[in-house]
């Protein structure tokens, strides 16, 4: 297992990051725990990150793993307010960082929240995307669970 996830490492920096890890054939298909065991101790790539957005958002926000593995920016739908959501989540004790915060010119800035991970464990990952998914706002509540099957 050593030796798999120093390639899936190895490749990573060589490619400058990774969007998605797929495993193929019989791994793919049928070992979830085959699957787990490689993706542990890589959550410094984003993938833990990664899937809980993905599972608590699903189409309704997009984003790309950065090749330093440090941060994210989770990219909103234009109809909702970063600004707006970074409110909500404070009252509830989660800082985010909406884009206006990063712009030069705000009237330029994109409906983003900036997400840091690097030092933060499965768990904390796991609260972090809960309060966010407990905080959305209506039109992104809309869109989550009209894409939920």
């Amino acid at each position: 297992m050593h030796r798999l996830r120093a390639s899936i490492a190895g490749m990573t920096a060589a490619l400058g990051g990774l969007d998605a890890l797929v495993f193929t054939g019989g791994v793919g298909e049928h070992s979830s725990q085959v699957r787990a065991l490689a993706c542990a101790g890589l959550e410094f790539l984003g993938l833990r990150l990664a899937e809980e957005l993905n599972r608590e958002f699903g189409q309704a926000v997009s984003f790309t793993l950065p090749a330093g593995g440090l941060a994210l920016w989770l990219r909103l739908d234009h109809a909702v307010s970063a600004e707006g959501w970074a409110e909500r989540a404070a009252a509830v004790g989660l800082m985010v960082m909406p884009g206006v915060d990063f712009a030069l010119d705000s009237a330029r800035a994109s409906e983003a929240f900036r997400i840091g991970y690097a030092s933060l464990d499965e768990a904390t990952l796991r609260r972090a995307v809960g309060l966010l998914a407990h905080t959305r706002i209506p039109a992104l509540e809309q869109c989550c669970t009209s894409g939920r099957s």
